[in-house]
């Protein structure tokens, strides 16, 4: 094999890992917008009472592998009482997880919850996702499959309506 044949080797595998790394990322926001939008539905109801007013707007992430920059939505949901709880995306993919989505209090605070985006093609969006607490040290708790009832403790719990929530 000639040194050329290695460069264009190298410069191949180069090639195949960033367009990898791409359908990682789009994959990545496309479960994020999903995951916006199932938030959206699931909290119909306060929503369609004015006591929550959903607004998205996008962030910008560092990919981990390549370093690209990219940009993904983020949602947040200003209550009637004027807290704001944010839903941000942190990472497309963490220890044994497809990526994870914070959840807290804009104006910050003690409580925190993560949802965890574990991919499972032929699953619902309610099935991919999973919501936990996060305990001050910043460790995932239990984890629970998102529904309109662990999403809405969750809520409960951040903005103080709910306080035997472990």
């Amino acid at each position: 094999m000639s040194l050329v044949d290695d460069f264009r080797q190298q410069r191949e595998l180069k090639q195949a890992a960033a367009a990898q790394a791409r359908d990682r990322v789009a994959a990545w926001q496309a479960a994020v917008a999903t995951l916006c939008k199932r938030i959206e539905q699931l909290l119909d109801d306060s929503i369609k009472n004015g006591f929550i007013k959903p607004e998205a707007d996008t962030v910008h992430l560092r990919d981990k592998i390549t370093q690209e920059q990219y940009q993904i939505d983020r949602l947040k949901l200003r209550t009637d009482g004027h807290a704001v709880v944010i839903l941000s995306p942190v990472e497309s993919y963490s220890a044994g997880n497809d990526g994870r989505v914070d959840m807290a209090l804009e104006a910050g605070g003690d409580k925190r919850y993560a949802l965890i985006w574990v991919r499972r093609p032929a699953a619902s969006v309610d099935e991919q996702w999973q919501l936990a607490p996060i305990d001050q040290m910043g460790k995932v708790g239990a984890r629970n499959p998102l529904s309109k009832d662990t999403l809405e403790e969750a809520l409960r719990d951040l903005l103080g309506f709910n306080r035997s929530l472990q």
